[in-house]
């Protein structure tokens, strides 16, 4: 019994001096651990958030300047079908104006639709339409290349580039709408991360005359069957 006093009446004396010395040192760790913890965890999220801005900042610029491109595409294939169809009323200059190579570059190529996988968790659809507008924007590539490699050999081979251009002329001016409304599509799925995430990305739109063409023609491919594409004039502005 008089052990289990003095063990007790030991402990009693120990207590008062570990336990709140334990609390003097454990409580201060405690409290760094948690400031480090959460501050690391903050500072992720922030760089996280400003990789997704990058990301997107770049996929948007990437889009605006491919549709111009395509808008510019589509007027010259316009431009060149009016003119076969009154190419025996067309001057030297102008049969040799339907003769011009259509210039295109392939910077659009160059995104990879990977880089935005984890974004796809907020839009299930954006993965998919930035594959399909890849798709359709070299599709439209590969027949531009083929069409300035048949013009080169027009002059040569006459009558049959005049009789075939007309269903290629509109095939491909089908396949510039398609690409335009596919691009259009991926602007939609940015517009609503933009606002999900509230992210901030710089304002990019197209110019007043391009808009006007752009829906122009939008109200032309309507007769192509292609599905519908909500015209993206101005990104909505995030605080």
């Amino acid at each position: 019994m008089q052990i289990l006093k003095s063990i007790f009446c030991t402990w009693q004396g120990w207590s008062e001096i570990v336990i709140p010395s334990i609390g003097a040192i454990v409580i201060p760790l405690l409290i760094v651990w948690l400031t480090w913890y959460f501050g690391s965890s903050r500072a992720e999220k922030i760089a996280e958030k400003q990789q997704n801005e990058s990301k997107l900042i770049y996929l948007r610029s990437l889009l605006i300047y491919a549709i111009k491109d395509f808008l510019v595409f589509r007027k010259n294939i316009i431009a060149k079908r009016t003119d076969l169809h009154n190419y025996d009323n067309l001057t030297s200059e102008g049969k040799k104006q339907l003769f011009a190579i259509i210039a295109f570059y392939d910077t659009y190529s160059q995104f990879e639709p990977q880089n935005y996988a984890i974004l796809s968790e907020n839009r299930h659809s954006f993965i998919v339409n930035i594959l399909q507008a890849k798709t359709y924007i070299l599709h439209v590539y590969a027949k531009l290349n083929f069409f300035n490699e048949s013009l080169k050999e027009g002059p040569k081979n006459l009558q049959g580039l005049l009789a075939t251009l007309p269903d290629n002329l509109m095939n491909l001016q089908i396949d510039i709408d398609a690409a335009i409304r596919s691009m259009l599509t991926v602007l939609e799925d940015i517009e609503f991360l933009e606002k999900c995430l509230k992210l901030k990305l710089i304002q990019l739109e197209l110019e007043n005359f391009e808009k006007k063409e752009l829906k122009q023609a939008l109200e032309e491919s309507k007769s192509f069957s292609i599905p519908p594409a909500k015209i993206v004039e101005k990104p909505s502005k995030q605080g």
